[in-house]
């Protein structure tokens, strides 16, 4: 068992942490007190290769490991801990549950390791329905990491007594979130109740279901 960084971690731990010092530290009080979501500043995170940190290169992703993105994770946390807080949120729960379903878009999987989208994890608390062959999704989740700010939320729903896992369009018609407000330094998460009213969606728009959704 190795208890030392690496030189690539090394590297990769000094990158963020001059990241966090110049371009973090200074705003997040700023960011705090008035519920500014930094898009500018995620999109710094994407150059940086942090968003597509855990997905494989073949897939547009960094291809890192766990060890060396919580390496990353605690420099950022350091700064602000709500930029931290959304960033694992994307690049480590709603992505790692992504790339656990055989039936994902290789193009979403890309575009959320680049920034084109962000992505929240919404796993508990929603049902699935087979209509016509499509599906329905209801169903509220409370105190969603990052759903405030999402374009795109990966929601464990059930169907009868089988888990699935869809990808949800969060500005999809039927689709609500309400804002937590003041989460003691997390702002910057935009932490949200998401509402699902007859979300419809396609056949395709499952991703895994049974033993796979609740390996995801």
């Amino acid at each position: 068992m190795r208890f030392h960084l690496d030189d690539d971690e090394r590297m990769i731990r000094d990158a963020v942490h001059a990241f966090a010092i110049e371009q973090v530290e200074p705003a997040a009080a700023r960011w705090d007190e008035t519920h500014h979501f930094p898009a500018e500043t995620i999109a710094a995170l994407a150059d940086l290769g942090l968003l597509g940190f855990l997905v494989p290169e073949r897939l547009g992703g960094a291809g890192l490991g766990a060890p060396t993105f919580a390496v990353a994770i605690e420099e950022l946390a350091a700064a602000d801990a709500g930029l931290a807080t959304a960033l694992v949120t994307h690049a480590g729960s709603a992505i790692t549950a992504l790339l656990g379903c055989d039936g994902v878009d290789r193009a979403l999987i890309a575009g959320l390791a680049a920034g084109r989208q962000i992505a929240c994890l919404a796993d508990e608390g929603a049902s699935a329905r087979d209509d016509a062959g499509a599906w329905s999704l209801s169903g509220r989740i409370e105190h969603v990491l990052l759903a405030g700010h999402a374009d795109i939320a990966v929601v464990g729903a059930k169907a009868g007594e089988e888990v699935l896992i869809f990808a949800v369009d969060l500005n999809a018609e039927g689709v609500a979130r309400q804002g937590l407000g003041d989460a003691l330094g997390l702002v910057t998460c935009g932490t949200a109740t998401l509402t699902f009213d007859a979300v419809s969606l396609p056949a395709s728009g499952c991703l895994a279901r049974g033993a796979a959704a609740q390996a995801a």
